[in-house]
């Protein structure tokens, strides 16, 4: 028994003498030039994306014997790319405090998103170990998901009006005119653009601008036009009598609301001069006859129209004229003193038709007036001579409807 345990601890031994001498070779292998020493690492990478090409912001930690940093990427392909920058003054950005450099991919075609790699080398030839950080490049494929600004116009047409997106900076802008021709293409940073001599029913072409982050590098700019068809501007009321207060103006009566026994939401003249001051001369009583005119903007065939008045029922004549003049223009040989009788005594100075008249009783009621044969207008002109109202010639009209459809060439 004493021998078999003097054995295995002979067996130990020796075993020990061997692990230490492998244990001491491999050591001997690797540190033959000494110890190991690694350089100062990269603490943090920071990118700014560009089109096909990204910024490169390298936060080092401290190592006063840092050489270059080493950024490579496409590491796990066959053709991996790498770049050296160096740690001085030519590549330092002191707003920010970091070394950097820019790296174009625009050969390689590289778009999407990018791992870099960094590592650091000191001046002894020492790495440090490696850090890696994903980034995002823009190419053509982003560019193509991008959409162009939204394009509506204002209440009467007279201007573009831009809806824009996240991102959106500007836009490129061109549209059709009256002769077909299409203005010279502007860029636009604002969120509207006028409209001058513009074609109704033309277009009107945009591509929108964009620059998504405030440290992105390139703008983007979408691939396409879009197009925009100008819309025919709504028909707009030009000239009326003033109203006996702001709840009886004369938009109210060109709502598509009837109103049957409110005093609200109608058109509703003046009780009495004062009432009357801006439109009529010193008079006990307002001056008949009241004017209505409404531009419709485009030409229009006219098939009847529909006056309402309301359970008051001032209404009595209304004489309906129409006109072909492009624009509505007062009555310049009266004058243009509006407190003047003679101003409002006789249609105003375009080429009035009268094309009928519509009488109502003292009652609530609706009358139409059918035409024997539709009358192309633009311009269209109520008058408005007596009134049911004898001790101050007030009108009341709840409702005014049209039925016309536009020309089209």
């Amino acid at each position: 028994m004493k021998y078999i345990k003097r054995g295995i601890v002979s067996l130990f031994v020796l075993f020990s003498i061997v692990a230490c001498d492998d244990a001491s070779n491999f050591l001997d292998e690797h540190t033959e030039n000494g110890p190991i020493i690694y350089a100062g690492k990269v603490n943090e990478l920071d990118f700014q994306s560009g089109y096909y090409r990204i910024r490169v912001n390298i936060y080092p930690a401290e190592d006063v014997n840092r050489d270059y940093c080493l950024l490579s990427w496409n590491v796990t392909s066959e053709k991996q790319d790498s770049v050296q920058v160096k740690y001085n003054e030519s590549n330092y950005d002191s707003d920010l405090d970091c070394y950097y450099t820019i790296i174009d991919v625009s050969g390689d075609g590289i778009q999407g998103n990018l791992l870099i790699e960094a590592q650091n080398i000191d001046v002894f030839g020492n790495k440090s170990l490696k850090s890696n950080k994903g980034a995002f490049v823009y190419g053509a494929i982003y560019e193509s998901t991008l959409l162009n600004d939204g394009i509506n116009f204002s209440p009467d047409v007279s201007e573009i009006i831009i809806e824009r997106k996240i991102g959106s900076v500007g836009n490129y802008i061109s549209y059709e005119q009256i002769d077909g021709n299409f203005t010279e293409e502007v860029y636009v940073t604002e969120s509207s653009y006028p409209l001058v001599n513009h074609k109704v029913g033309g277009i009107v072409r945009n591509k929108t601008r964009y620059h998504l982050n405030e440290t992105d590098l390139d703008t983007l700019t979408t691939i396409k036009y879009s197009e925009t068809v100008i819309p025919y501007p709504p028909a707009q009321i030009v000239d009326y009598c003033q109203a006996e207060n702001a709840d009886l103006e004369a938009k109210f009566a060109f709502d598509g609301f009837v109103n049957h026994n409110s005093w609200t939401n109608m058109w509703h003249t003046g009780w009495s001069y004062s009432d009357h001051q801006s439109f009529h001369n010193n008079n006990s009583d307002p001056t008949l006859a009241h004017y209505y005119v409404i531009d419709y903007k485009d030409d229009f065939m006219m098939n009847s129209i529909t006056i309402n008045n309301d359970a008051v029922a001032f209404l009595k004549t209304v004489d309906v004229w129409v006109s072909n003049d492009m624009q509505y223009v007062p009555n310049t040989d009266k004058g243009t003193d509006r407190t003047a009788v003679s101003y409002w005594k006789v249609p105003h100075e375009n080429n009035w038709t009268k094309v009928g008249t519509l009488t109502f009783e003292s009652v609530e009621s609706s009358q139409t007036l059918e035409l024997t044969a539709p009358s192309e207008f633009r311009l269209l002109m109520l008058t408005m001579p007596d009134s049911h109202n004898t001790g101050n010639g007030g009108i009341r009209v709840s409702e005014i409807k049209v039925d016309a459809e536009r020309i089209v060439d």
